[in-house]
């Protein structure tokens, strides 16, 4: 069985009224807002307490265990998990009033935006998603994360592939601006990508022209910077979960199952691993790295 997800296009985008859907979309409980995020890593009744004042108490005492600890060690890193919610708030922000104040203040279709006001909207919408992908990691470090629900999937793949339906409008020239490529020139020592290989799939393509949604999916497998890559695997991630909840698999799985790779499940308190083709169950032997030495 093939499920498709749909994507947005530009001519989805009939005018700014319609596209101000996902900024509503967006907003909404459903996605994880920078309040509701921020309600996860600062805790809640039933986790930590409703203010911050006894989200750090309860966060000192039960959430950071530093061999010779300090205070000045908690306050350290209580500052830097602030300091990621303080930035997802921000950047959320940003991205959400230049999108509103586009929308609003323009009619007709979002490709028809100024060149500049797309890389404002796309690099703050890209930052938001790396800013939010850093909140649910330090959830999950601090065993707090609720994970999502297919709901909040697919609010969250909307949000994404709206953003990259922005940047899709932008020229590659300014595309290339916005967001640099990464100075990393070792890739054919070690025979991975680097800035030469992305140059080189940039040379064939038109520096003047509209990206398109379509060839931007295409082009961020090739693409050589560390934002735009993990927004994608976010993007990806999201993608994968839909189809999972349609399926029972996600897509990797479905891969490889389609090319005859086996998969596992572990269970990680006993080590046993399950072919989940076969059925077929093993126990990892253990290695002792002592040796009796007669």
């Amino acid at each position: 069985m093939v499920v498709r997800i749909r994507r947005l296009r530009e001519d989805d985008l009939i005018d700014s009224e319609l596209f101000g859907i996902l900024v509503l979309i967006g907003k909404s409980e459903s996605f994880g807002s920078a309040k509701s995020q921020q309600h996860y890593l600062y805790g809640d009744s039933e986790t930590f307490g409703n203010s911050k004042k006894k989200w750090r108490k309860n966060y000192m005492n039960n959430k950071f265990t530093v061999i010779n600890s300090t205070d000045e060690d908690k306050l350290k890193e209580m500052n830097r998990i602030n300091r990621i919610a303080k930035l997802n708030e921000i950047w959320g922000r940003q991205y959400y009033t230049a999108l509103e104040k586009s929308c609003t203040e323009r009619k007709g279709k979002i490709k028809d935006l100024p060149q500049d006001e797309l890389a404002k909207i796309g690099f703050a919408g890209i930052k938001y998603i790396c800013s939010m992908r850093d909140v649910t990691r330090e959830n999950r470090r601090l065993g707090i994360d609720q994970g999502r629900t297919l709901t909040e999937e697919q609010v969250r793949f909307t949000v994404i592939d709206g953003i990259f339906t922005i940047l899709g409008c932008l020229t590659l020239r300014n595309f290339v601006t916005t967001f640099p490529i990464e100075k990393y020139y070792d890739g054919t020592k070690w025979e991975e990508k680097d800035y030469f290989y992305t140059m080189e799939v940039l040379s064939k393509m038109d520096w003047d022209k509209p990206i398109g949604r379509d060839e931007l999916s295409e082009l961020l497998w090739d693409y050589m910077n560390a934002d735009l890559r993990h927004a994608y695997v976010e993007f990806t991630t999201a993608m994968s979960a839909i189809y999972r909840a349609r399926t029972g698999k996600g897509i990797a799985e479905t891969w490889l199952d389609d090319m005859g790779i086996p998969t596992y499940s572990v269970d990680r308190e006993t080590g046993i691993m399950k072919n989940n083709q076969t059925g077929d169950i093993m126990k990892p032997k253990k290695v002792s790295h002592i040796q009796i030495v007669k």
